[in-house]
């Protein structure tokens, strides 16, 4: 629950059987004591997969409830009457490893890493922690699994494995490319049903649902949700929804690897749902509905008597004998293609390693003139003496850029009658269709768009000191720059401007421009300590300082002459007295936080967080 302040307490209790141990240990946490006058002498010292001393690695003997943490050189030793002893080696990250030791024989431990792990790991974007040790509700997600699905984004690909989370596609916009779908983790935000968005987190980074949107799923290394109080307390009050938290691909030591990796993709339109009638059906069904019949349910214009009714169901009649059916539905479909292909090459030693990669994507929709381009580029650089000090540095630079339809949506197609066709007897496209519709295809034909873009810049710097085996200063600070546009062009020969007789209001542009800058720095300080042989302590405090700025301004101009000169330079104006507008804005905000956790004899966990900020 979460308490006034920004407290939020749970606890849980497991059980486990308990077993008397013979141990002793000269640090770390250990079981009960047993003295005897004949006690042999066990010791080791665990290193990592570069040979580097492993500190606060556990070490636990089979059988037994006890066990030893390494000290900043990573070496244990205990002592037990027995001749022999079989341990089990554990650390976050590593391969556990169970090995033989024999009373008097120091052994040497190589631990191996294993992504695999991150299964017991939960990733707050503040800390990691053990699962076993977390106790908020959370959901951590794979990179095999989330592409075993198949999905195009990641916000599709989430749905298969969070509980409770809903993605919901926007049928309207059918198989847009550009079509974001609404994703609801903790309910709607208001009464009126709008999606309630969680936070984005992206390596300690708060980034927006675009971003998400465009990022590539195979340089993601895992997704963890978060989804109760316990997000909120950690980041405030925009965490009311969750939290989602990616983990991108850490960088792998050796030789420089160049890696490949592409995707092809193909979109169907599938029509079998639609069960229209035919052009005979069509006209016998407007006979009924009165649609030829003055003052029927019809909305016909005062002046359309009778004999003009008369004569638009001839020319209808004309049409079906002539053999006219025209499939509406199939006109603006295609097949979709959409292709990506990302290039990444990484190397390093045990100390400095880096990595870049390169993606590009094209995804074209089943409607025409829709499409996405997508390009993007990653550099990481970091730094690692082990045990001692750690620093990265990650750039991030993506660009994307989006076209829709001119004419409208699906609905402009499926509303058409089938006895009419697009093209005269000239086979011209017709601006007019009967009944005073608009003819979709002639609109398509003209130099109206709709297009989009935008331009992301994200940079991440991370830094971790160690003043000795328990106590690590952590320090975040990331920047992110947006850049965005949308540019929608109305041309002057559009049946829209049917009725307009002003040359000057013929043809219009609507263009929304908008800037954004957000920093975000975190200061931490860790510290992990046993006390009592058996409590197990972890604490997280530090302070975060944030500052977002937005500008956005918009226009919509007037009076283009030509169909081809889709540009603000060439109108005529504004119209009347529009003009245009725009806002600035301006967000602070300063947070000071805790994360305490303690576990007792693996059998009692108990998780405190606190957050203030304004």
């Amino acid at each position: 629950m979460l308490l006034a302040g920004g407290w939020f307490l749970s606890s849980i209790v497991t059980a486990q059987a308990a077993s008397p141990s013979l141990a002793t240990s000269s640090g770390g946490y250990a079981t009960q004591q047993n003295p005897t006058s004949s006690l042999n002498v066990f010791s080791g010292t665990v290193y990592d997969e570069n040979g580097e001393p492993m500190p606060l690695v556990t070490v636990q003997i089979l059988g037994q409830t006890g066990g030893f943490i390494t000290d900043s050189k990573g070496h244990f030793e205990f002592k037990t009457k027995n001749a022999t002893e079989r341990v089990r080696v554990t650390f976050m990250g590593y391969k556990a490893k169970a090995v033989t030791l024999r009373g008097g024989t120091p052994l040497r431990i190589d631990l191996e890493p294993d992504n695999q792990t991150i299964e017991s790991v939960v990733v707050t974007g503040f800390t990691k922690k053990d699962k076993k040790s977390y106790t908020g509700a959370q959901t951590t997600i794979k990179s095999e699994q989330l592409l075993s699905v198949g999905t195009k984004n990641l916000l599709q690909g989430l749905e298969a494995f969070v509980p409770g989370l809903q993605v919901v596609q926007q049928n309207n916009l059918g198989s847009d490319p550009n079509a974001r779908p609404d994703l609801n983790l903790r309910g709607r935000a208001t009464f009126s049903g709008a999606a309630n968005l969680p936070l984005f987190v992206v390596d300690g980074a708060i980034v927006d649902v675009e971003y998400i949107y465009d990022m590539d799923m195979n340089t993601i290394e895992s997704v963890t949700v978060l989804k109760d109080a316990s997000a909120s307390a950690l980041y405030g009050a925009k965490a009311a929804a969750g939290v989602i938290v990616i983990t991108t691909k850490p960088i792998s030591e050796g030789a420089i690897r160049v890696n490949y990796s592409g995707t092809l993709r193909l979109s169907m339109p599938d029509l079998s749902d639609y069960h229209l009638l035919t052009p005979e059906q069509k006209l016998q069904y407007e006979d009924l509905a009165g649609l030829y019949k003055a003052g029927g349910t019809a909305m016909l214009p005062s002046f359309d008597l009778q004999h003009n009714l008369d004569l638009r169901r001839d020319r209808v009649v004309r049409m079906i004998q002539s053999g006219t059916n025209t499939d509406w539905l199939a006109k603006p479909l295609r097949t979709g293609v959409s292709h990506s292909h990302t290039v990444s090459a990484d190397g390093g030693d045990k100390y400095v390693r880096y990595g870049l990669s390169l993606r590009y994507g094209n995804e074209t929709g089943v409607m025409m003139q829709s499409a996405r381009e997508r390009l993007s580029g990653t550099f990481k650089l970091s730094y690692n003496k082990q045990g001692k000090f750690f620093a990265s540095n990650t750039l991030t630079v993506n660009r994307s850029t989006s076209q829709d339809p001119s004419y409208g949506s699906f609905s402009n197609f499926s509303k058409q009658n089938p006895y009419q066709s697009p093209y005269d007897a000239n086979g011209e496209l017709l601006a007019k269709l009967e009944h005073d519709l608009d003819n979709p295809l002639y609109e398509a034909s003209l130099g109206s768009f709709n297009r989009a873009g935008s331009m992301d810049f994200l940079n991440t710097t991370t830094a971790q000191y160690w003043i000795d085996r328990n106590l690590r200063i952590d320090g975040d600070f990331s920047f992110t720059t947006r850049n965005n546009y949308s540019r929608s062009f109305k041309s002057p020969l559009s049946y829209t401007f049917r009725n307009e007789t002003d040359l000057t209001k013929k043809g219009s542009m609507t263009e929304n421009l908008g800037r954004g800058l957000s920093f975000l720095g975190k200061l931490m300080v860790s510290y992990n300590r046993t006390f009592f042989e058996k409590l197990y302590v972890t604490s997280m405090a530090g302070s975060s300082l944030e500052s977002t700025t937005a500008d956005n301004s918009s226009y919509t101009s007037l009076g283009f002459y030509s169909d081809v000169l889709g540009h603000p330079n060439f109108a005529l104006g504004y119209g009347g007295s529009a003009r245009p507008s725009g806002t600035e804005s301006l967000a602070t905000a300063a947070g000071f936080f805790f994360n305490g956790n303690a576990i007792y004899d693996n059998r009692y966990s108990v998780d405190v967080v606190y957050r203030y900020e304004g």
